[in-house]
This record gives structure tokens, sequence and C-alpha cells, in this order.
């Protein structure tokens, strides 16, 4: 259809419509050849080694082909790490740093999905171009699937501790369901005798004392006062509980992924995430003295800053939940993502649009002008409301 329509704009004659098949196909098989030999061409030695080793099969083992096509794992700190050995063995290839952008999109996934299907054996018979080019867009399209499930995983994993939290504030509020609404009966007798107009502020005190004993009133402070400042007068108060389960996935998340600004945040959280990464690859644990803070909500930063002195595990689980947030918001990218990067990266690039703008605003029958688009509207309204005599 686009060949014939090709040629019905520049006045062609319509050739017979197998001929036409026939030329598409010829076309086509060129154009294989000559992105597989791109390809190819790209390649060194040491990459076709590796390339080689992923479908090369020792026995009684699987491939690592196999091993980069099994289904995704529970959400779970193991299955974001399984995740990042998947990662490790792309990187490792040196896949990464051939040029793909001029190649196709679809055509990199229509590729991917056939070797998705094909087995290492099917693989190793095809010719060598063929097969590294298949091999160099599974990769890359592999490595761009696999972030986008780390990220998810990591959502998932921070509502999931948050869930477990908020359910556990929950059990220890039934628990203490007596206590409470022993405390509300005391508060309502209090309120009751200070908004009184006929008890005088001398006679107050003692009033209080008749209807409550000072025995009790003491102990209804200390059970407030544990409610108020202890474990379970904020939710993240448990969350920091759980600093160790997320732990286990938090060093190689922020090693292996990297954000980028994509909205209006605070450059306080790029530079959190730094601070963390080099303090995970020199294994440290005190935090720097300008460790920053603007990207803490003010109502947990009491709770992570204690007194003035930064609690790091505090710290780290406001920081995992802040990248999970801003992700959600669209004000934080990730480098090599597909569902998570930046917004310009869906948009051709300047240059390609200013190949084809001209024959983009012909063939649409608009005006590549801007200044002439009010007066081409206006004809066009003009001409949709002229009635015929």
């Amino acid at each position: 259809m686009r060949a014939e329509q090709f040629l019905k704009e520049r006045r062609f004659l319509q050739p017979a419509r197998d001929t036409l098949e026939r030329i598409i196909v010829t076309q086509r098989e060129k154009a294989r050849q000559f992105i597989f030999s791109k390809i190819y061409s790209q390649l060194d030695e040491k990459m076709i080694e590796s390339l080689d080793s992923i479908i090369s099969v020792d026995e009684g083992k699987t491939s690592k082909l196999q091993q980069l096509k099994c289904p995704l794992a529970k959400a779970s700190p193991k299955g974001i790490l399984a995740l990042i050995q998947k990662l490790e063995l792309i990187q490792e290839s040196k896949i990464l740093e051939i040029e793909q952008s001029w190649l196709n999109n679809n055509y990199q996934r229509s590729l991917a999905k056939y070797c998705s299907r094909c087995s290492a054996h099917r693989l190793r018979q095809m010719k060598p171009s063929h097969r590294y080019a298949i091999l160099v867009c599974f990769l890359w399209q592999t490595n761009r699937d696999t972030i986008d499930y780390i990220i998810d995983m990591h959502f998932k994993l921070i509502t999931k501790v948050y869930s477990y939290a908020q359910n556990e504030l929950f059990k220890e509020m039934r628990k203490k369901r007596k206590k409470i609404r022993r405390s509300l009966s005391i508060l309502k007798v209090i309120s009751n005798l200070i908004l009184d107009d006929t008890v005088s502020d001398e006679e107050l005190r003692k009033k209080v004392f008749q209807k409550i004993p000072r025995e009790i009133l003491i102990a209804q402070i200390d059970d407030a006062e544990s409610w108020l400042t202890g474990k379970y007068s904020h939710v993240f108060n448990l969350i920091i509980k759980r600093f160790n389960y997320l732990r286990q996935f938090s060093p190689a998340l922020f090693n292996h992924i990297h954000f980028q600004q994509e909205g209006n945040i605070s450059s306080d959280l790029l530079e959190a995430i730094d601070i963390l990464r080099d303090l995970n690859s020199n294994n440290k644990r005190k935090l720097p003295e300008d460790t920053p803070m603007g990207f803490v909500p003010v109502k947990l930063r009491t709770l992570v800053a204690p007194c003035g002195n930064i609690d790091k595990q505090a710290w780290e689980c406001a920081l995992l939940t802040r990248v999970r947030d801003e992700i959600k918001a669209g004000n934080l990218s990730v480098k090599g993502s597909k569902r998570f990067c930046q917004f310009d990266d869906f948009f051709m690039s300047d240059n390609d649009w200013i190949k084809i703008r001209s024959d983009f605003f012909k063939r649409i029958k608009l005006p590549e002008n801007p200044t002439d688009v009010p007066s081409y509207l206006i004809m066009r309204l003009n001409n949709a409301y002229m009635i015929p005599f």
C-alpha cells in the first residue's frame, strides 16, 4: 500500500501487484543483509568471543542464553539480585558500547523476540553475521527490560514494607484499644472540667484529682509518652526496623541503576544517591558532615536526624522511599530504561526532524511556516461554512 501510494503521488504508472511484491521482498532482503553486516562490522574479537560464550553449552550445564531468558522472579531482594546478575552478564560482553540508535527499535525488538524463541543450538547453525546481529539486539532489549523489572520490583518491595509496617501499627493499636479508650475518656473528663465556667481556676486542680486519681493520671501519661515518642509513634519507625531487609538489595540497586533528573526536583536527591553509592563502593558506614537532607520530607526530619545527628539507616530508608516516589511522579528518570526513561527519548532528535520536516508538511498538506497557520485555518473555516447557491 505504501509503495502504491508513493507511485501515485509522483504520478508513475502502476506496475503489476506481483511485480511490486517481488521488488519489496528483494529490497527487504538487501536491507536485512545491510543491517546484519553493519552490526557485525562493529564487533571486535573480544565481543565475538563473549557472544559465542553466551550460546556455548558445557556438559551438564545450561547456556548463558537460557539464563538470560529465565522467567521473571517473584518480587524479593533475591529477585532483584538475580536481575542484576543479568545486567552484569550483559555488561561483561561490552555489547552496550555498540551504537544502535540508527536501527529501528521495532526491528530490534523483532530480532530479540526471534532470539528468545530460538535455542542456543539453532543460533549456532546460523550465518555469523545473522547470528551476532540477533544476539546483539537480544542483549540490548534484555538489558532495557531488565532495568524496568528492577525498578518495578523496587516499587513493589517498598510498597510491601510500608504495608507490613502499617499492618503492624494497626495490630498494636487494636491490642492497646482499651488503654486508648481510657485515655480518651480521661481527656474528655479533663476537657469538660476546663470548659466548665462554674469551676474556678483555683478549684480546677482539686476537681480534676477528685474525678481522676493521681496514680491513674501518671500511668496514662506514661502510656501516652510511649505512643507519642516510641516505636509506634510513626509508621516510619517500623520502616527503619526493616532496614536489614532493604539493605539486601539497595547497594546493588544504586550501583547498577543510574538516575537522571527529569522534572523539578531538588538536586539534593541525586547528590544523596551519589553519596550512598560512594559509601557502598568504599565500604564506609559513616555519613559525611555535609550530607544533604533536602529530599527528606519535613515530617520525617526529626526521625531521620534526631537531636540534629543523622541516622544513616533512617536516611537510607527515606532515600529509597523518595526515589520510588519521584520515579512514579516522573521527576526522576532511569538511564537505559524503556518505561522510566526521559520523556524526550520517546521523540526523534531535532537533527532528524529537520531532515524530514519539509516533506512531512507537504505530505499532510499543512503550512510549514508558523506565521501562515492563522490565515490557513481561517481559509479552512470559511470553506467549511461556505453555502453553495
